[in-house]
């Protein structure tokens, strides 16, 4: 597993990415989990490697695992739920929050995102923003 691992750990030519598999392939292709896991990379490589030909994609997920790390301090604190209901009412809640609340303290190539929710950014239709956060105020 190492070795596919290894195939994505740096931006790579989409020939190199091939040929590095292909050896991959050869050494372990006898086996049928690495045959079904190397078919499967195959078949979804424009996406897989979409980050080598985009150059604004991020290749970590930084900003998951802070919202993560976040949830988890907010969990921590709460000791424990009444009843699914309740945990399913509370998490709904919190995302939905983290979803209208505007972002206020980011640096660097995100300093732009401030003052904009997350929601702001995904939409399709902007323009029904505002009744959506008035139902949230």
């Amino acid at each position: 597993m190492r070795r596919i691992e290894e195939l994505f750990e740096k931006k790579r030519s989409k020939e190199e990415f091939l040929h590095k598999a292909g050896n991959i392939y050869r050494q372990y292709g006898n086996t049928p989990e690495y045959k079904s896991i190397l078919l499967d990379i195959n078949k979804r490589m424009d996406v897989l490697c979409a980050y080598m030909v985009h150059h604004q994609l991020p290749r970590t997920n930084n900003l998951i695992e802070s919202y993560n790390s976040h949830l988890e301090s907010r969990l921590k604190t709460l000791k424990g739920f009444k009843s699914f209901v309740h945990a399913d009412n509370w998490l709904n809640a919190y995302f939905i929050h983290r979803r209208v609340k505007a972002f206020t303290d980011c640096e660097g190539k995100f300093k732009r995102l401030n003052g904009k929710c997350s929601l702001q950014k995904t939409m399709k239709d902007p323009s029904k923003l505002d009744e959506i956060l008035r139902l949230f105020r």
